[in-house]
């Protein structure tokens, strides 16, 4: 079905993105505080594989 992820952490980047502090975690998706040259304080939602 869909590909693996490796377990993300503090520091990995997502294309332009970089993780700063995982936030929250739930049953569909984890929420993380990421930064970006455009916008310093951002928050990303990665959803996981169903």
């Amino acid at each position: 079905m869909g590909t693996k992820l490796k377990a993300l952490k503090v520091g990995d980047k997502l294309g332009n993105w970089t993780l700063v502090e995982a936030i929250d975690s739930g049953g569909n998706a984890d929420v993380w505080r990421a930064s970006h040259s455009d916008y310093p304080n951002a928050a990303i939602k990665i959803l996981r594989d169903l």
